[in-house]
């Protein structure tokens, strides 16, 4: 299911088990598949094994971008802009499963994949998009765009919708990088 291949959970070394039973234990609370039944990681989750030392200081990073004041539905939108343009399976899975947790629609997430804003999502929705499209694109964010997100989301979600695109479009590629595929039942 990734190009490093799945680890079962007997046949980790001791400086990958902490590190597994913390993904272990946050896989739980996430709505789609990241365990096998069977007990190794998939996903993200499944690459931060192979490399135990930088995998835990991912995760943090994470656990830190997750956190980070943004209303759902815009982080929803901006990921799935990200993980559309980059063909990104594992991640058009997962947050497809997150949207419509999130209260966006089957159809508007269709639309959003297939590269088409809904236009019965908000305003708020709309700066993520058209944010997440602009970062797609080389060079900086055009400061009239900046300047209308601020007066629509405020200044700190400006400051948390960046630091979410860019944290999935490095994610995005390091899971096409490594080739991670959808669980097959999915």
């Amino acid at each position: 299911m990734n190009r490093l291949g799945l680890i079962e959970p007997d046949k980790l070394a001791a400086e990958q088990k902490p590190l597994y039973e913390t993904l272990s234990e946050c896989s739980t609370n996430i709505p789609f598949v990241t365990k096998k039944p069977t007990g190794e990681l998939v996903g993200a989750f499944a690459l931060l094994l192979h490399n135990p030392p930088f995998g835990g200081l991912w995760f943090k990073l994470d656990r830190a971008v997750t956190s980070l004041p943004l209303p759902l539905t815009v982080r929803e939108v901006a990921i799935l802009v990200v993980a559309s343009r980059a063909k990104c399976a594992y991640e058009l899975y997962a947050h497809t499963v997150m949207a419509e947790i999130r209260g966006i629609s089957k159809e508007q997430v269709k639309d959003l994949i297939n590269g088409k804003f809904p236009e019965s999502l908000g305003e708020e929705e709309k700066v993520a998009w058209d944010v997440a499209n602009a970062m797609g694109k080389p060079g900086p964010l055009v400061q009239s765009l900046w300047d209308s997100g601020v007066k629509c989301i405020g200044r700190d979600n400006m400051m948390s919708l960046i630091h979410v695109i860019g944290f999935y479009q490095y994610i995005s590629i390091i899971l096409n990088g490594f080739d991670v595929q959808v669980p097959q039942d999915n």
